[in-house]
């Protein structure tokens, strides 16, 4: 490949990075209602890369629809994002995006099964957990 070539592609690749920035702002450019809502996630906003930060706006976006109980349930699951370790998110996001790539009549037949799950009482549900781990 030309240097002519390579000169046009570092320039292209610098423009989206910079585009990219542009779409996931740093933690003191967010807007005082976005980062009220982010508030779990300020800690690790810094060493988030451009798409994660516009998956969490995207999320700000939705807020406000929210009922209060969902408001809730979504800083519950900020919080309990910022406590997880990379490998447990990468894990997360792995088996987020084998849900969404199952057929929809699947994924229904999983959300009933988690669904009777949750009614088990704790005991049930312990029982059920120690038999199923590898031995």
């Amino acid at each position: 490949m030309g240097r002519a070539r390579v000169a046009v592609l570092i320039v292209a690749l610098v423009a989206c990075g910079a585009v990219l920035a542009q779409g996931a702002p740093d933690w003191a450019r967010l807007a005082p209602a976005q980062r009220a809502v982010l508030e779990p996630l300020e800690r690790d906003w810094p060493r988030m890369d451009a798409a994660q930060r516009q998956a969490w706006l995207t999320l700000v976006e939705r807020f406000e629809q929210m009922t209060p109980q969902e408001q809730e349930r979504a800083r519950e699951r900020m919080r309990e994002w910022t406590e997880l370790s990379p490998e447990e998110r990468a894990r997360a996001r792995n088996q987020y995006r084998a849900l969404r790539s199952m057929p929809p009549d699947q994924r229904e037949g999983l959300s009933e099964q988690w669904e009777r799950y949750q009614r088990l009482p704790p005991d049930e549900r312990q029982r059920g957990a120690s038999e199923a781990r590898p031995r």
